[in-house]
C-alpha cells in the first residue's frame, strides 16, 4: 500500500526530488519533475526503475499531510459477478426460476 502526493496541491519547497546519487532535480510541476528525473537517468544509463512512485515516496514522506490513501492502481479490483452455468456434470443450464 504505497501514499499518493496530492496533485492538486502544491509542495512548500516546490517540486524538488533528491535522487539516490545526490542529484537535485526541480520542475515547474510533478509530470515535469518526472521527465526531468527520467531524461537524467537514461543519458547517464542509469536504471530508469519508476520516478513517479519515488517522487511520490520521497515527498510523502517529507510531508505527510499532503498525501492521500493507496492509488487507484493498487486498490483490489472490483470481483465481475458471473452467472451460474449450471451443472458441471451434466451440463444442463440452470433454469430461471421466473415463469
Amino acid at each position: 500500500m504505497s501514499l499518493r502526493f496530492n496533485r492538486g496541491l502544491f509542495p512548500p519547497t516546490g517540486w524538488e526530488f533528491l535522487d539516490d546519487t545526490g542529484v537535485k532535480h526541480v520542475g515547474k510541476s510533478f509530470a515535469q519533475l518526472v521527465s526531468r528525473v527520467v531524461n537524467y537517468r537514461l543519458i547517464n544509463r542509469f536504471p530508469i526503475g519508476d520516478p513517479a512512485r519515488e517522487i511520490d515516496a520521497q515527498l510523502c514522506k517529507n510531508f505527510p499531510g499532503y498525501c492521500k490513501g493507496p492509488s487507484p492502481s493498487s486498490r483490489p479490483k472490483r470481483a465481475i459477478p458471473q452467472p451460474n452455468p449450471g451443472c458441471s456434470s451434466c451440463k444442463k443450464s440452470r433454469r430461471s426460476k421466473r415463469p
